[in-house]
């Protein structure tokens, strides 16, 4: 398919720079062509300080990340079979203590159809990196520990992203 582009959001103070963001929202449609392989949905950050979300093995998957005490990051999953050729919404909320520089249990959370499936440790988030839509060109942390290119660009179709 063609239906292979992304968006580089550049920095801007009110998405992807300053910080940190201890409370953060991120929503977005997508229907896959491919959910066997990974490919990104949203990515911002790096190897250091990041927030991701991604289609792998027909799961969706969210992590986040700093060098400010969460260094391993926090990585989460649907529970919810992802089908190819299907819409599906996804949600993904930090909502973590504005003063806290701890790890706060369950404040990391990823809603599917407005379902929440999954939640975990969660801290303020810090970042300094352009952010993408559907793929892009920096290096973020995955579910499995490995590193990998957010230029794996998303095959289908992203909508009503909001940030």
């Amino acid at each position: 398919s063609d239906l292979n582009d992304y968006v580089d959001i550049a920095d801007s103070t009110l998405i992807n720079s300053g910080g940190p963001w201890p409370k953060r929202t991120l929503s977005l449609w997508f229907k896959a062509e491919d959910v066997t392989s990974r490919k990104f949905l949203f990515s911002t950050g790096g190897t250091t300080n990041g927030l991701t979300v991604y289609v792998s093995g027909g799961k969706v998957y969210t992590g986040g990340w700093t060098s400010e005490g969460w260094s391993g990051g926090t990585f989460i999953n649907s529970t919810t079979t992802i089908e190819e050729n299907k819409w599906y919404h996804v949600a993904v909320r930090l909502d973590a203590d504005t003063s806290a520089t701890t790890l706060q249990a369950d404040a990391f959370k990823l809603y599917i159809n407005g379902v929440e499936e999954a939640s975990g440790t969660g801290k303020r988030l810090t970042a300094s990196h352009k952010s993408y839509i559907g793929g892009g060109g920096t290096t973020m942390r995955t579910h499995s520990g490995n590193l990998a290119q957010s230029s794996a660009s998303f095959q289908g179709l992203i909508g009503d992203v909001q940030l």
